[in-house]
């Protein structure tokens, strides 16, 4: 589901260079890099319960 989203904000950004909208295209690539890099660091901060 996350990933789906963050694809839409890519597919939006990449719609919006289409049709000439370059400060749409940038606000979408930047939003897309923040929602990236916050689901990165939400699962690099899990911590994993290993059983030896």
């Amino acid at each position: 589901m996350d990933f789906s989203a963050i694809f839409l904000v890519f597919a939006a950004s990449m719609w919006a260079v289409w049709r000439r909208r370059e400060g749409f295209a940038l606000a979408f690539v930047f939003l897309g890099m923040v929602l990236t890099i916050a689901l990165y660091l939400h699962h690099a901060t899990e911590s994993l319960p290993l059983s030896f």
